[in-house]
């Protein structure tokens, strides 16, 4: 009987664990980078994402936007963090943006996660000047990361980039497509590791490649989109999730 305050005790500290993570998980605010305040305690499973908000009446720049944030209370139910993106990138009066204007490369991006997560989108309406993509690892400024990048080189390929002041080295086998039908790129990453990542591509020939390369280097807390040229590509369907 003597046990019974002891046991009774730890299941009010586990209780209390419990509701602590799982408050945060609904409550949180994403003045920092989404999700960077979760712990990943043993047993216990958080989650949470960002998605855009694309479906505007009115032509308007990408930058300041805020995406959609589901911390625990359904999607929508708060206001994500915001976009950061030069003038070159726009969200017509439909849902998708587009990076219509400038050379080089430019990302994209939004205050993210340090911890394993995984960004997708949707790329359509491309043609052979593409290069596009997700890019996770982002650093504020938007000049490093790592990027999952549909692009063409005579053939519609698919690899992973590691981006470093305005340059992107091949760090993956490149994969080879059939056809420019739309896809859904997706990359899995770990900034807080430098570990390995994987990345994912949907439809045409081809289906996923492993990085070859140290990502050591790659450690932002900004998620966001890849573009290395004003083309007519269209981003749509942005997911972000642990």
């Amino acid at each position: 009987m003597k046990l019974w305050p002891a046991l009774a005790g730890s299941i009010a500290l586990a209780v209390a664990a419990h509701l602590a993570v799982t408050a945060s998980a609904s409550t949180m605010t994403v003045a920092a980078p989404a999700g960077v305040v979760q712990t990943q305690a043993t047993g216990l499973t958080v989650t949470n994402s960002v998605s855009d908000r694309f479906t505007v009446a009115t032509t308007t720049p990408l930058e300041g936007q805020t995406t959609n944030f589901d911390g625990g209370a359904g999607a929508g139910a708060d206001s994500g963090p915001a976009w950061t993106a030069s003038s070159d990138w726009t969200n017509p009066s439909a849902d998708y943006v587009i990076r219509n204007a400038g050379s080089g490369i430019s990302i994209a991006r939004f205050p993210w996660l340090t911890r394993q997560s995984r960004l997708s989108a949707r790329i359509t309406s491309y043609g052979t000047s593409v290069q596009a993509g997700v890019v996770l690892g982002s650093n504020a400024g938007g000049t490093q990361g790592l990027a999952a990048v549909l692009y063409y080189d005579g053939n519609y390929r698919f690899g992973l980039f590691t981006v470093s002041s305005g340059t992107a080295t091949a760090c993956s086998p490149a994969l080879s497509l059939t056809g420019s039908g739309g896809r859904t790129v997706t990359l899995t990453f770990s900034p807080a590791t430098g570990g390995t990542a994987t990345g994912t591509i949907s439809g045409g020939g081809g289906d996923s490649v492993t990085s070859t390369c140290s990502l050591s280097g790659v450690t932002g807390s900004y998620a966001g989109l890849y573009s290395n040229s004003a083309t007519t590509t269209r981003y749509d369907n942005i997911s972000a999730t642990l």
